[in-house]
């Protein structure tokens, strides 16, 4: 799995960087914890931030999902079976978020 929150962003250095997961994000209850993501900016388990999108495979049939939250709306996208060749499964996630932005723009 992999998981876009590039909605939500914090600084180091002066460049401007993509908030990540902890792993309290992958429970399935919202047990006593810090946060869900480095800056805190999630607020429950497998949330997904406005603007951002998480990507998975599902084990029965090998097809790439990705579910994307615009505006409140959340839009999901079976990509099918993957054929990744050299690519990594985060590259080709990715290739395929942009191409989905770039439909609903």
């Amino acid at each position: 799995m992999s998981v876009g929150v590039v909605a939500i962003t914090y600084h180091v250095g002066g460049v401007e960087v993509s908030d990540f997961l902890i792993p309290a994000f992958y429970r399935s209850s919202t047990r006593a914890t810090v946060g869900y993501s480095h800056t805190g900016g999630l607020t429950e388990p497998l949330q997904i931030a406005n603007g951002g999108y998480i990507s998975f495979i599902d084990p029965a049939d090998g097809h790439v999902w990705q579910r994307f939250v615009r505006d409140g709306q959340v839009s999901d996208r079976d990509w099918g079976v993957q054929d990744l060749g050299r690519d990594m499964l985060r590259q080709r996630s990715d290739q395929l978020a942009a191409e989905f932005r770039a439909e609903s723009a």
